[in-house]
């Protein structure tokens, strides 16, 4: 016998097997599958008898849901409010104009807060120093930003800023982009950047 008829038999009989397997499988399930139907229909009854309980517990759901709606929309509006705000001081940070150094630390250190506004005040002479020499104006703007995942009453806030002098927000030489991680915080019900961090 060939090789190819051999390949061929060999098939067969796998084939046979299997129908035969499958075959006793069926035959072997069948009171099984009377059973798991026997207990489909009790359970069917079961769920009209319950229909009156889940009714019920919809309802308290509804007043539970409603207070909770209430707790997660206060969260999001926080969200959003600390996003805006870190929108709104990477803007500051990146806007430097160099005949008017003092107004930009002035600026940059009103939207800081925590340890930030403090190494901010510390380092105002050489931080004003540094814009006064910049060859021009910096101009800067947000491209997007998105609240990262964070706990406490601190919110970071990934954004990534197109700017003219991007080393302003710790981004680096050769690139007009910059990608920062502010830690937003508000310790008198206004969001302050406590700390930013270079991402890439």
């Amino acid at each position: 016998m060939s090789s190819e008829s051999q390949r061929v038999t060999a098939a067969r009989t796998a084939h046979d097997d299997a129908v035969r397997r499958e075959r006793r499988a069926r035959i072997e399930a069948a009171p099984r599958l009377r059973r798991q139907a026997r207990r489909r229909r009790a359970g069917i009854r079961l769920a009209a008898l319950a229909a009156a309980v889940v009714a019920v517990l919809f309802a308290l759901a509804a007043v539970v849901g409603a207070v909770g709606r209430s707790s997660d929309q206060d969260e999001l509006d926080r969200l959003a409010q600390a996003r805006v705000a870190a929108i709104e001081a990477i803007s500051v940070m990146l806007s430097a104009d160099p005949d008017d150094a003092d107004a930009y630390v002035d600026r940059v250190i009103a939207v800081s807060a925590g340890d930030q506004r403090e190494r901010l005040t510390r380092a105002r002479p050489e931080l004003r120093a540094a814009i006064a020499e910049l060859g021009a104006v910096s101009t800067g703007r947000v491209i997007s930003a998105g609240v990262q995942p964070g706990a406490g009453e601190e919110v970071p806030v990934l954004v990534v800023a197109q700017a003219s002098a991007p080393e302003l927000v710790g981004g680096g030489p050769g690139t007009n982009r910059v990608a920062v991680r502010v830690l937003m915080t508000r310790p008198d019900q206004r969001w302050l950047v406590d700390r930013t961090e270079r991402v890439g």
